[in-house]
């Protein structure tokens, strides 16, 4: 028979205890207690997101701020084509 040799560099490997294999599972819960925090802020972020972009207000009250464009009149629209006249310039890009 032959004789295996083995590299004495290598060390075996302690066996676990199960203080070790305690430790591990409470790591692990703790990660999966953590992961179910991350899921339910993201979740809510997501809800106040879109309740914002349906014109809604968020949980403080504060109504949220839509920028709403101010329709030109005649006569800001007259001056405005006549400066841009003047300037050398056109609504066609001339």
């Amino acid at each position: 028979m032959e004789e295996t040799k083995t590299d004495p560099s290598i060390e075996k490997p302690e066996p676990h205890t199960s203080n070790d294999v305690d430790k591990a599972v409470a790591a692990a819960d703790k990660l999966n207690a953590a992961a179910e925090r991350v899921e339910k802020a993201n979740a809510e972020t997501a809800r106040l997101q879109a309740r914002a972009a349906l014109g809604g207000s968020t949980e403080a009250g504060k109504p949220v701020e839509k920028e709403e464009k101010k329709e030109e009149t005649d006569k800001e629209y007259r001056a405005r084509v006549e400066k841009e006249l003047a300037s050398g310039k056109t609504e066609f890009g001339n």
